[in-house]
């Protein structure tokens, strides 16, 4: 089967490859579902750190449950 670092750098190569600048992320609040404390920081170091590999803009849209991202951490806020 596919490892998960098998699949974040097919996802990071499709990105690079059709030169994406923006991902939507819909209904991000199931992000933070099952997410908590370590795991959701987790959740945000990997957004993170493929908006930076990649080069592109992350727009996470979703109900105000999302506003406790921006306490997480403002450089995911941002």
């Amino acid at each position: 089967g596919a490892t998960v670092a098998g699949l974040r750098m097919a996802v990071e190569d499709a990105l690079k490859l059709r030169r994406t600048i923006l991902v939507i992320v819909d209904e991000a609040v199931h992000l933070l579902r099952h997410a908590k404390g370590n795991t959701l920081a987790s959740h945000m170091d990997a957004l993170k750190s493929l908006a930076k590999i990649c080069g592109v803009t992350l727009l996470l849209v979703g109900s105000y449950d999302l506003l406790q991202l921006m306490k997480l951490s403002g450089q995911v806020a941002r």
